[in-house]
């Protein structure tokens, strides 16, 4: 409890050097965990957000992050993982998703993530992921947490969790979600009590089929081939993770494709 006072102090006074650029500080992040134990790199983009949102979150987390070593779990493509972490909390991760935590994460909860997780967390100390695109903070609850490249989505299952990104904080509560809409965090309401992904069903509104293509790569392990005019066609629609031909039907044929299927690569012909 002392140690946590003192971070939650140090950060409280802990402002952002804004004669840095993004790409400087997130090589000293990277820098600092290497010294720490072995490091993923999870790929972030963060010259595709704004300098002063990207600076914030990045800093953040070379200010809070453990000095212990890292443990690093990992979702491979076409395989969902459950993963339980030192204080008994759970971690569930989606194909191709991310997490890394201290080894003494049970004193002071972080964990940092890239990909689509839903988290079942023991009631105690705050417990906050970091992500790219900001920090979920949540002292108990069951939530999930979406980023990929610019996209962030959080949805509240039980209990209350904070969001922040950038210079903007919402409070979320069972039933609502928040995503990253331009600058803005926009809430919403959820019409589902669990994550309909955790059982095998991914639902898209409205989100480019390069979106939905890509997640059929991560749950199926395969590579789909298609032309960047079918990549910025808007999708509405479901797939289960499942049967593979019926997945590619769900999503290929309302928005007028075809499909040819060479081994493991797909290709689609609009």
């Amino acid at each position: 409890m002392e140690n946590q006072k003192k971070s939650n102090n140090h950060l409280k006074h802990w402002e952002a050097p804004l004669d840095r650029t993004v790409e400087d500080a997130y090589q000293e992040h990277l820098r600092r965990r290497a010294s720490k134990g072995k490091t993923i790199s999870f790929g972030w983009r963060p010259l595709m957000v704004s300098v002063a949102s990207a600076a914030a979150v990045i800093l953040a987390v070379i200010m809070i992050w453990p000095d212990k070593p890292l443990i690093q779990q990992m979702a491979a493509f076409g395989e969902t993982k459950v993963v339980v972490l030192p204080d008994g909390s759970k971690v569930t991760l989606s194909p191709g998703s991310e997490v890394q935590y201290a080894s003494d994460f049970q004193d002071e909860r972080t964990i940092e993530m890239k990909g689509m997780c839903y988290f079942d967390v023991i009631p105690g100390s705050r417990f906050s992921v970091v992500t790219a695109m900001g920090v979920v903070d949540v002292l108990g609850t069951t939530f999930d947490v979406l980023q990929r490249d610019t996209l962030l989505n959080v949805g509240c299952y039980t209990g209350k969790v904070r969001v922040t990104s950038g210079n903007q904080k919402v409070e979320l509560l069972p039933g609502s979600s928040a995503h990253k809409e331009g600058k803005q965090l926009i809430v919403q309401e959820m019409q589902s009590e669990t994550p309909s992904w955790t059982d095998g069903l991914l639902l898209f509104e409205d989100v480019p089929a390069s979106m939905v293509i890509d997640e059929l790569e991560r749950q199926f392990g395969l590579t789909i081939q298609a032309d960047e005019a079918f990549k910025r066609k808007k999708y509405t629609g479901s797939f289960r993770n499942d049967n593979l031909e019926d997945a590619l039907q769900s999503v290929l044929l309302p928005l007028g494709a075809t499909y040819v299927v060479h081994g493991k690569t797909i290709e689609v012909r609009p």
